[in-house]
């Protein structure tokens, strides 16, 4: 598990989460002007599992929608769906040799992750010599608290889809890692997204291949090489696409990944530390100093992004719909609950309530080097499988990696209106207060799990408090008040 969470630490930075205020809708709002304003929470009062659809990620196919409440005038409007698509035609080209210090890169410096890295980032453990680029492991001799100091290089932008290269040679040691990969993190406001290669100095014979998406890993392959990487160069690469990274050796494939897809744009890294407290992954290290990795080149071909349109699947049928008793009406209107799964999905992310296990389809905890894997609080997750719940010993799961499991009832999850709303009630009136509509602002957030759809005189609505409700045309769910 030490290895899932250790990246959390880059950039020196640690993970930051904030509450939302809590703003109530209900049938007490009377007859005056009311506004629910953005970052507000609205509670809702009943839960309906079959629409708690959840996910569709940026790679799958994601509604696109526009509408203005005050101008609806309740006629079908036609829904747009893009496609997030590379074009590999015409790409750009970055090139890296290390032939002397770039200003498109920089070093780490004075800052140590912790955890299981046992050392400090160094610039001066970051060396350019004959052409190629080494990243060195030394005593530390001003540090008793973290004994060794280390080399780690980054690049100054972020990069996304496209094919990542480079031509190195790891260390061969136990207890040391050599690397090149993408990263992104809470220290740039981003979700934790990192593509990895992997070198462990207690077998550099092979080379270990991982993948991060909103700080769920996991991930690891292993790839027996056929030769020792540690005596000369190979050249190691990844082709990051909206729905796979597929991994070669010396241009040959010898991975894919498919399910759950980074999808964050990240910074080029290389890196070399000695670990602590990871032995049955590492080896403990001897403490063996200097060690030197060399990198000979980096390059990036970046592939441009297309959004495509396509056309959205007929909606699902109703079923067992069950009415809801109404009051009296002139319009003899009636109110009904549906389970039909919302057309305009969003991703469905969660974040666990408190520490919680993770459980595979056989209802056993996970475990990883003779430890139970552990999910922190208020770590981000993503439902797969567009949020379906599974039923295993009678309890309820989300899907979130493969056989990973997690408890629905140890989650909690929003959705965030990215378009004003009226509020209407049971009979599709728009709700007024001093004769004036009460509109609920773009960023209110819903805790998707107790979010209802349901029919009135045949159109559908977000159900969101007793006998109030959000038009459900004019209103997009998305995992974020920005998106």
């Amino acid at each position: 598990m030490e290895k899932q969470h250790y990246k959390m630490y880059k950039d020196g930075k640690k993970w930051v989460f904030a509450a939302g205020t809590v703003i109530a809708l209900g049938v007490g709002l009377s007859e005056s002007t009311y506004v629910v304003k953005a970052d507000s929470t609205v509670p809702v009062t009943s839960t309906n599992d079959s629409v708690n659809t959840g996910s569709a990620s940026k790679n799958h196919t994601v509604p696109v929608t526009s509408t203005n409440d005050s101008v609806n005038t309740g006629a079908a409007t036609s829904k747009t769906t893009s496609k997030t698509t590379v074009s590999k035609d015409n790409p750009t080209v970055f090139y890296f040799p290390f032939n002397g210090k770039d200003n498109r890169m920089h070093p780490s410096d004075g800052y140590s992750n912790g955890n299981m890295f046992n050392s400090t980032w160094r610039a001066s453990q970051v060396n350019f010599k004959d052409g190629k680029m080494q990243l060195s492991i030394n005593k530390d001799e001003e540090n008793t608290k973290i004994p060794y100091i280390s080399g780690e290089y980054r690049s100054n932008q972020n990069y996304h889809y496209g094919l990542y290269e480079v031509s190195m040679k790891p260390i061969k040691n136990d207890g040391v890692v050599s690397s090149f990969f993408t990263y992104t993190g809470p220290s740039e406001h981003n979700p934790w997204d990192e593509i990895d290669i992997e070198f462990l100095g207690k077998d550099t014979t092979g080379v270990q291949f991982n993948y991060f998406t909103n700080g769920l890993g996991h991930h690891e392959y292993f790839y027996k090489l056929g030769f020792d990487a540690s005596k000369a160069f190979h050249t190691y690469a990844f082709e990051w696409l909206p729905d796979s990274i597929t991994w070669f050796v010396d241009g040959k494939k010898v991975h894919t990944a498919t399910e759950n897809i980074p999808q964050t744009p990240g910074k080029i890294m290389m890196n070399v530390w000695p670990g602590i407290g990871v032995d049955s992954w590492l080896k403990p290290f001897d403490g063996t100093v200097p060690l030197k990795a060399e990198y000979d080149w980096v390059k990036f071909t970046q592939y441009k992004i297309v959004e495509k349109n396509v056309t959205p699947k007929p909606e699902e049928p109703t079923t067992e719909p069950t009415t809801e008793p109404t009051e009296s009406s002139t319009t003899g209107s009636s109110t009904t609950e549906s389970s039909t799964k919302p057309a305009e999905e969003a991703t469905l992310k969660l974040i666990p309530t408190h520490n919680a296990y993770i459980y595979n389809k056989d209802y056993q905890i996970t475990y990883k080097d003779n430890k139970r894997v552990v999910l922190k609080k208020g770590t981000q997750i993503i439902a797969l499988d567009n949020g379906k719940k599974y039923l295993i010993k009678g309890k309820e799961f989300y899907r979130i990696g493969d056989n990973q499991y997690v408890k629905v009832s140890n989650t909690i999850s929003y959705y965030y209106l990215v378009h004003n709303s009226f509020l209407y009630n049971k009979h599709g009136k728009t709700i007024k207060r001093n004769g004036k509509r009460i509109l609920v602002r773009k960023g209110v957030r819903l805790e998707a799990n107790k979010v209802k759809v349901v029919k009135i005189n045949g159109k559908k609505f977000y159900k969101v408090g007793k006998s109030t409700y959000i038009k459900f045309r004019n209103v997009k769910l998305s995992i974020s008040p920005n998106n």
